[in-house]
């Protein structure tokens, strides 16, 4: 089977992905495809999956959802190590850096601090309506935040007014990603903008320019060299933007959509997330699969089972060894009778799963 791909942008030409297996001499490592070497967590969060993220310790996923608690789970065995309670759904969290500290936002509009060793939550602020993404740069040790009150604010968990910095942006934020080795702040916003800041200057955009795709950004996340990002969209395509010589190396491709009695059935793309060695990256949609792309060699390397539920989330650990899956229902079917499990699972990778496969 072959995937095939387009540029959305434009004027561009076309790019076919095409499945190591039709290789000669590649196989797809069958515990993948089997399902083995996989770990289904006992006690996953009981409503919408919205984000996983990691830290220092890539033993450790913190994960938010709906239900309004951020949990830590241990990667080797699954456990549940720690949990916070809050009043309203958690839209993002992440790690600030080896403080220490959790950072999470949501439907409450505030940005806040938890320390899991200490117990304690220390609320940094609050936006004018939902908190739609916090980030952390670790350079300089900002917390960000992008909301739907369109602003993207910076905080400072060190100082005594921890409010640093308000940028006012035209839209809603929809997505934010940092590239940690350039300290740009990437976001995307309802408006179907894209936008890249220096966090020296964020009072005007380095970049300002519409999305390559066609329809509303879903996901975002920054390649781990810096070069540039990836983005999802509702309408199951996902785009490749660099920082430098952009225009020559971008491009788009369609995926999670599948065919039945000459009918195509299209999926949002929720998630995707960087292998932090090899760039190599994997996406999360609203069928229930998971894939993984070579976006260097326009490879899909391999496709994941089917999960009982669509796929809201997909992390890589920092040291590459696990990919993290967060399944949950995203209601876009309304309430149904019964309504599909939610689950968080963690794959085993070897770097032989995940590394760039040369073209023949």
């Amino acid at each position: 089977m072959v995937a095939h791909a387009h540029f959305d942008s434009y004027k561009d030409a076309e790019v076919v992905f095409r499945e190591v297996a039709e290789d000669p001499g590649v196989q797809l490592h069958p515990y993948l495809m089997e399902g083995k070497a996989e770990l289904e967590v006992p006690t996953p969060p009981t409503d919408g999956i919205s984000s996983i993220r990691f830290g220092p310790d890539p033993e450790k996923a913190l994960v938010a959802s709906w239900d309004a608690c951020l949990r830590i789970y241990r990667c080797d065995s699954g456990e549940l190590l720690a949990q916070k309670e809050l009043s309203l759904a958690l839209l993002d969290a992440c790690y600030a850096g080896s403080t220490g500290y959790c950072i999470g936002g949501g439907l409450d509009r505030s940005v806040f601090a938890w320390h899991p060793e200490a117990g304690t939550v220390d609320v940094l602020g609050t936006h004018d309506h939902a908190v739609r993404n916090v980030s952390f740069l670790d350079s300089v040790g900002l917390v960000v935040s992008g909301s739907w009150d369109k602003t993207l604010r910076t905080w400072d968990l060190r100082a005594a007014s921890r409010l640093l910095t308000t940028t006012y942006l035209q839209d809603r934020v929809h997505a934010l990603s940092i590239s940690q080795p350039r300290g740009y702040i990437v976001l995307a916003t309802a408006n179907k903008e894209l936008l890249v800041y220096d966090f020296r200057n964020l009072q005007e955009p380095m970049v300002r320019k519409d999305s390559p795709l066609k329809y509303q950004t879903r996901c975002l996340d920054s390649m781990p060299n810096g070069e540039g990002y990836a983005l999802g969209s509702i309408e199951g395509r996902v785009g490749l933007e660099y920082f430098d010589n952009y225009q020559a190396r971008k491009y788009a491709f369609k995926c999670h959509r599948t065919e039945a009695a000459g009918t195509t059935f299209i999926y949002m793309v929720n998630g995707i997330g960087f292998h932090p060695e090899f760039g190599t990256f994997a996406t999360g949609g609203s069928d229930g699969v998971v894939y993984v792309w070579d976006g260097i060699n326009k490879k899909r390397l391999w496709k994941l089972r089917q999960y009982p539920a669509p796929i809201s989330a997909v992390q890589f650990s920092p040291h590459g060894r696990y990919l993290v899956i967060g399944s949950s229902s995203l209601y876009e079917e309304g309430v149904t009778d019964p309504m599909p499990k939610d689950g968080l699972y963690i794959r085993t990778v070897e770097d032989a799963d995940v590394q760039p496969k040369a073209k023949n």
